[in-house]
């Protein structure tokens, strides 16, 4: 019977205790919006986080359950502290920052310390339960080597993360906990950041950090920024790149002298990499600096002049992690991406608009993405080839439909601009891409992207700073897009090579490419 009692009581406990570490997450969501989503994966995690209770609860005496009560309720303070500051969520490379760049950090912190008395406030409220719950607790089931048990599972996840070539699942989600995302980051930074640096393959770069200049202009009343899915130009008939009509209403705006298309290089090969790179102007792979400071991102800039920001995605929104600061809407749309188009039905454009509409068109399987109204290319029952790139071109139809009904919204708009690019391109078994398909390889094939822009604003100063251009690629286009937005970028580390980020690690630390302005200038020497 006392062991029927001391089970029961522990279990009980454990769901306290359980409650407790959920607590945070729960209060902090109902003053920072955007900050938690609950999904059915959270089920998962609050399995995880019960048997980490019990084996808590279990450990004799109290110092060691202390110390374990405070290890992740700590977790879930930085996560809160970091996201007030960054408005976003911890990444495992900042925390190499704080250790190299500690004055700066701190620096950076004690400016904004007032800004944080939400999460200190939320954190000590936690602390104080939870001490109070272990006064409590009594007559409940111990197990001597349940500490070495604890530590031996918060060392397998770091191994698990060293072992791991791809890393995206680990990486923060809005669905997760704090403590859940936060141990993730540390348990990546220990797999993945420390190995390098004990065996010398990470090299320390430090960076001159870039200056943002306020232009004192009258900006635009609507500026849009379409960030594509795997849309390469050299499928696209716009650019001449191909026989097959696969862009008929881009085509009809060729001659439009408001109409800019230019080939161009992506900042990165893959979506998670490639994105946070483009909307935070970020050139030189290795400068997580930048990743911290945050002040070139494009959606904070575009609030700091009174815009309304909205993101606006049929992609998963946890690639928003790095730069997903101010925005006041954030949405993620399921269905087609025309939802994105549909949703500009709401927008209310006699005020100022910032507006992100990132599509998902152009992902493989690329037939899952695309309406059945646009196979106009077979690809069913075809060999490999022919289903792969008949399937692509169909989406890019699709595409090039939903960019000619955007391009004509922004013709009724008055004072109204468009930037349109890709996230990265595809291969598609060409020679010249060594027969490859897909995306994700480190490979300059991978990276050619379009670069197009329709201005409406009648601005000449707009219009002469993107037609002086030589080059066209993401880094330029969003210093573009920063000018037209009223800032000017100055980046003291430029020297006329340009980069291309690799798969994985927004550090640069898994490689990257580089190139010369020269060979961006080569792209488009062809006519078109």
């Amino acid at each position: 019977m006392i062991i029927e009692n001391k089970w029961i009581r522990h279990f009980f406990f454990t769901i306290l205790l359980t409650f407790i570490f959920i607590l945070p997450d729960m209060i902090f969501s109902l003053f920072v919006s955007d900050y938690w989503h609950i999904s059915w994966k959270f089920t998962k995690e609050l399995g995880g986080i019960f048997l980490l209770s019990f084996f808590i609860l279990a450990i004799p005496g109290k110092r060691g359950k202390i110390f374990f009560i405070g290890l992740f309720t700590f977790f879930s303070f930085i996560q809160m502290a970091h996201y007030l500051f960054f408005h976003g969520y911890l990444m495992h490379y900042e925390i190499m920052l704080f250790f190299s760049e500690f004055d700066e950090v701190s620096e950076s912190v004690n400016g904004v310390i007032q800004y944080m008395f939400i999460a200190l406030v939320v954190w000590f409220l936690q602390i104080y339960i939870a001490f109070t719950l272990i006064k409590k607790v009594s007559n409940i089931i111990q197990i001597k080597y349940a500490p070495w048990l604890l530590v031996l599972i918060m060392i397998m996840v770091p191994y698990s993360a060293h072992k791991r070539q791809n890393i995206s699942s680990m990486m923060p989600k809005k669905s997760s906990l704090s403590m859940i995302n936060v141990y993730n980051a540390i348990s990546l930074f220990m797999g993945k950041e420390l190995p390098k640096y004990f065996m010398h393959q990470k090299r320390i770069v430090s960076f001159k950090p870039y200056s943002v200049r306020d232009n004192n202009i009258t900006t635009p009343q609507t500026v849009i920024v379409v960030m594509g899915e795997s849309l390469s130009y050299k499928h696209m008939h716009l650019f001449n790149t191909v026989e097959e009509k696969t862009t008929p209403y881009l085509d009809s705006f060729r001659n439009d002298p408001q109409f800019v298309y230019k080939k161009g290089y992506a900042s990165g090969v893959t979506t998670l990499m490639a994105v946070p790179t483009f909307f935070l102007l970020k050139r030189e792979p290795e400068n997580t600096l930048l990743m911290g400071l945050q002040n070139t991102n494009l959606l904070k800039l575009a609030k700091k002049h009174g815009y309304i920001v909205h993101y606006i995605t049929t992609q998963k929104l946890n690639i928003m992690a790095s730069y997903d600061a101010d925005a006041d809407f954030v949405k993620h749309l399921n269905g087609k991406d025309e939802k994105l188009i549909e949703y500009l039905k709401k927008v209310d454009f006699t005020k100022k608009n910032f507006i992100v509409l990132h599509q998902r068109n152009s992902h493989s399987p690329y037939e899952n993405s695309t309406p059945k109204r646009f196979y106009k290319y077979p690809y069913k029952d075809m060999d490999y080839h022919t289903y792969m790139l008949n399937s692509y071109r169909n989406s890019i139809l699709y595409t090039d439909f939903i960019l000619g009904q955007l391009i004509q919204k922004v013709r009724e708009l008055p004072d109204s601009i468009v930037f349109i690019t890709s996230d990265h391109g595809e291969m598609m078994g060409l020679k010249e891409e060594d027969g490859r398909y897909g995306h994700v390889f480190l490979s300059k094939e991978v990276a050619k992207v379009p670069i197009m822009i329709y201005d409406n604003t009648n601005r000449k100063r707009i219009q002469h700073f993107y037609e002086k251009l030589s080059c066209y690629d993401h880094y330029t286009l969003g210093k573009v897009i920063a000018n037209t937005l009223g800032f000017s970028i100055r980046n003291p580390n430029e020297n006329g090579t340009y980069y291309i980020q690799g798969a994985l690690a927004i550090d640069g630390s898994d490689g990257f490419l580089t190139y010369t302005r020269d060979e961006c200038v080569k792209l488009n020497k062809e006519e078109q």
